[in-house]
């Protein structure tokens, strides 16, 4: 069973990164989002476009045609192009409509912090706009992101470069202090924001039915949010089209419990809570979906979802291998909470991330 996907490097061409950062900031969006065109119609024909078709075909309800397959990669280049201008705060032109901002502004009006639960459906980095919006919208506090930085070393270089300040809102998974980070901004009332469809190497899992089949998803996030007793908000940035974005938040439960004895069904129905209100709105938006791989398969995933010829790497969806279902890590004991986020801390951050 192949689960590396955690420890690989990205397939990635430095330069010409660097090349389409600098055109899309020193030329403007207009001229960036028109390359998109051809960028996207040369990794469509160069691409296995398997995966794009297994889940359009579930989502849309009928086989998808070459314009599907071209919307679904348009879409995702389209995310990947707009974070150089959301990163430098360039918002200029940009409509973002948020849903649900009065229950986060509630709960930050308590100094509560929350631990906010995503997926690879449409943009993340739009989330991090939010702070750089007009007080209608704004979020007042900080929201840092969970990431296997080690990941996308490449992309996160150039990004980085475009804004180094953004990397202070980065808490990267598996580094010691991950995990007391992660209390830390909570206790001072920020938002934390991870991403819980995809499993890590290693991670354990629990099965659960997403668009009417079985898949797997990792445990990690629902027995973080049990530990750290946070509200738990779903928040997804769809891409509408253009530079218009829609921000949803959503409250998945003000206090994630996981019983002594009643463990094992209460994380089944976290999962599956999950799973169903990720599916509901990846129906609403298909095109959105970014796990470009057999999301519902527990056999590896194909090695790469692009040739291997580093320019087609650039933004190219990368394949995300599962794991087999695996026995549960235990719940907290009650007064436990402290030596077990130093246990994590040391071992590095349970499933779930933000990349």
């Amino acid at each position: 069973m192949n689960t590396e996907w955690s420890r690989k490097k990205e397939r990635g061409n430095r330069f010409v990164l660097r090349l389409m950062a600098w055109l899309t900031v020193h030329l403007g969006w207009r001229f960036g989002h028109t390359l998109l065109y051809p960028i996207t119609l040369y990794f469509l024909l160069a691409s296995d476009r398997r995966a794009s078709r297994q889940f359009l075909a579930t989502a849309l309800g009928r086989k998808p045609g070459w314009l599907d397959l071209f919307r679904h990669y348009f879409t995702f280049a389209s995310t990947i192009f707009d974070r150089a201008f959301v990163l430098q705060s360039r918002l200029e032109g940009y409509k973002i409509e948020v849903e649900g901002m009065d229950m986060v502004r509630a709960w930050i009006a308590k100094g509560q912090g929350c631990l906010l639960l995503g997926a690879h459906l449409g943009s993340f980095e739009i989330l991090r706009a939010l702070a750089d919006q007009a007080s209608e919208i704004g979020c007042p506090v900080p929201v840092k992101v969970l990431m296997y930085a080690e990941n996308s070393t490449y992309a996160n270089e150039v990004f980085a470069a475009l804004n180094p300040a953004r990397l202070d809102d980065i808490i990267q998974i598996g580094t010691p202090d991950a995990m007391l980070r992660v209390k830390e901004e909570l206790d001072r009332g920020a938002l934390v924001g991870m991403l819980g469809d995809r499993v890590p190497a290693g991670e354990k899992v629990e099965k659960a039915m997403f668009m009417g089949r079985p898949a797997y998803f990792a445990i990690g996030p629902f027995i973080l949010a049990a530990i750290l007793k946070v509200p738990v908000i779903l928040f997804h940035g769809i891409l509408r089209g253009g530079r218009h974005y829609e921000i949803r938040f959503e409250l998945l439960t003000e206090r994630l419990t996981l019983g002594r004895d009643t463990r094992q069904t209460d994380l089944a129905h976290w999962v599956q809570l999950y799973a169903d209100k990720l599916a509901a709105r990846a129906l609403e938006a298909p095109y959105n979906w970014f796990n470009f791989y057999d999301f519902w398969s527990t056999g590896a995933a194909p090695a790469s979802d692009s040739p291997s010829t580093p320019a087609h790497d650039v933004l190219a969806p990368h394949p995300e291998p599962r794991p087999a279902l695996a026995a549960h890590a235990d719940s907290p004991r009650p007064g436990a909470e402290c030596a077990d986020l130093k246990h994590r801390a040391a071992h590095g951050a349970p499933g779930g991330h933000f990349l």
